[in-house]
Parts: C-alpha cells; sequence; structure tokens
C-alpha cells in the first residue's frame, strides 16, 4: 500500500545524496508496522504460504515447530512469528520447541 510513497521519498533523496548528506526516506522506528512496506510483505507472505486454518489445524494435531517447518516449507522463524499473528498460544507450549 505505501511502496509508491516509500519509492518517490528514496528517488527525491537519491538526488540530493552525496557522500557528506546521507538521508534516509524513513526510519523504521518512526513507522507503524502496519505502514512499513517490508512489514506488510512478510505479513502477506506468511498468509498465503501459511493459511490461518491449516495453521490452527497443525496446532490442534500436535505438530511441532520444525514439523510445521517442514510442511509449509518456510523457516521455523516465520512459523513462530505466524502463530503468535494468528493465536494467544505461547509458542514455547508447542510440541518440541
Amino acid at each position: 500500500m505505501h511502496v509508491p510513497d516509500y519509492r518517490n521519498a528514496k528517488a527525491v533523496l537519491r538526488s540530493v545524496n552525496d557522500k557528506e548528506h546521507i538521508l534516509r526516506a524513513y526510519r523504521e522506528e518512526d513507522l507503524k508496522p502496519y505502514m512499513n512496506p517490508e512489514w506488510q510483505a512478510w505479513r502477506f507472505a506468511g498468509a498465503l504460504l501459511m493459511p490461518a486454518q491449516a495453521v490452527k489445524e497443525a496446532i490442534r494435531r500436535g505438530y511441532s515447530i520444525g514439523e510445521m517447518s517442514k510442511r509449509f516449507g518456510v523457516n521455523p522463524a516465520f512459523v513462530i512469528s505466524r502463530i503468535k499473528a494468528l493465536t494467544r498460544i505461547n509458542y514455547q507450549q508447542i510440541k518440541g520447541h
């Protein structure tokens, strides 16, 4: 959603940047997570690769983080992040973690 604004700001800054003056379009700590294009991309990827119902079913069946990682074809850290986004379950309570 915010990628066009981000790209426009970067293009303007590229035209004024030199070795003595380095400017940033955004400071990540100043952005709300939902306005950060990178956060949006990760959130979308999580939903696409690990649909909510599939993740919840895997948890219900007792799959470990490692098993879910293999089944969804993603990094275990990505599984943990998706579980945190979808549930109130403490991922450390999941088998094998």
